[in-house]
């Protein structure tokens, strides 16, 4: 795996070389790529399941980046197996199934992505020596920080943020999402002058990683950590108000949207700057499936 990452790191710094020495002529070119985080803590039939789902965008044009999370326990159907919840793919087929659950999904066409599992979170965090994050008193008793008020950060290990970005006990996993967006952020801003040297550190120091990415989204990988602006959503857009709970196949938790056309539309609407929204037949097929075998009473 770390040749692979030293081997994308020497793709990244030719292409840093190019971009120097050539006028930019796609920066119009946008990336889409998705990142997946496999909680490797929980039961062991569910140790592979992914606890994180985002979906980045860079749009060079306006320089800006859009992290679009997706709640875990969102309904959808998974190639081969049926419908459950989407984090489960990654359970059944690894990064590959999950991206394939995801773009067919939420109608996307995605190709790169990184997975990684949680335990290479707590190696890049004490690769960048800690994190100062903002804690609530409930989350610092679920840490076991002792909270001071007078406190606005607070210096967490790579244990104490594994356990932050894991947190929903407090809450709910919404909640959660917005933690795990506040520690990418926080990343991002560490290393967003980083050297290319500072870089392939990083890389390497996800041990347990699954990457696929092409050599134009490798060249805007840098961009991605230096750009100032970063805004986030979470999918379903509606949150618990618009979904349906319901069991399959004994797993319970199940969130059906309860209108999945405007979901993903506002999906694309934000993530991907679309005025209009206009399906593929294989997702207009998947959602006349999901209405059929589980119709909205």
């Amino acid at each position: 795996m770390k040749q692979l990452l030293i081997i994308c790191m020497c793709v990244f710094l030719n292409a840093c070389a190019q971009e120097v020495s050539q006028p930019e002529t796609d920066a119009g070119h946008d990336v889409i790529l998705a990142v997946f985080g496999a909680d490797t803590s929980s039961l062991p039939d569910q140790r592979n399941r992914a606890d994180m789902i985002k979906i980045i965008r860079y749009d060079p044009d306006a320089d800006i980046v859009r992290i679009l999370s997706v709640q875990r326990d969102t309904m959808a159907e998974i190639p081969g197996y049926g419908f459950s919840k989407i984090n489960r793919a990654h359970d059944l087929g690894g990064a590959v199934l999950q991206l394939k659950t995801v773009e067919k999904n939420l109608d996307l066409d995605i190709h790169n992505y990184i997975s990684f599992s949680f335990a290479s979170l707590k190696e890049l965090i004490e690769h960048t020596g800690g994190l100062e994050l903002p804690l609530s008193e409930e989350e610092c008793s679920s840490l076991g920080i002792t909270y001071d008020p007078d406190r606005r950060t607070y210096l967490l290990n790579g244990d104490q943020v594994l356990a932050y970005v894991r947190l929903r006990s407090i809450d709910d996993d919404w909640h959660r999402i917005r933690r795990q967006d506040l520690v990418i952020r926080q990343l991002a801003d560490r290393y967003r002058f980083a050297a290319p040297s500072q870089i392939m550190s990083l890389l390497n120091s996800l041990s347990a990683a699954e990457i696929r990415i092409d050599p134009e989204a490798i060249l805007c990988l840098h961009k991605i950590l230096a750009c100032p602006l970063i805004e986030t959503a979470s999918y379903p857009f509606t949150g618990t108000q618009h979904i349906r709970n319901l069991v399959i196949d004994g797993i319970d938790n199940i969130y059906e949207p309860m209108d999945l056309m405007s979901e993903v539309c506002d999906a694309h609407r934000w993530l991907l700057d679309q005025q209009s929204c206009t399906f593929r037949e294989p997702f207009l097929d998947l959602k006349n499936r999901m209405y059929a075998q589980y119709p909205i009473e």
